[in-house]
């Protein structure tokens, strides 16, 4: 399988497009991801995390 690429628009304007390496194992996974749930998954994730460090405000010095 070739690594998919996932160019929202929030990680091209910080240029940071993700590439994910999937390899599904299974019928189910292989049609999910034909499906796209996988692409799906990630950028949903990717977006909640952006918002959930934009939305702490401050660096944490960590």
């Amino acid at each position: 399988m070739t690594a998919s690429s996932l160019p929202s628009r929030r990680a091209t304007a910080l240029g940071s497009p993700l590439e994910l390496d999937v390899e599904p194992q299974g019928a189910v996974e292989q049609i999910g991801e034909k499906l796209g749930f996988v692409s799906k998954q990630a950028e949903g994730d990717l977006k909640r995390f952006a918002e959930f460090i934009e939305s702490r405000g401050a660096e944490t010095g960590a």
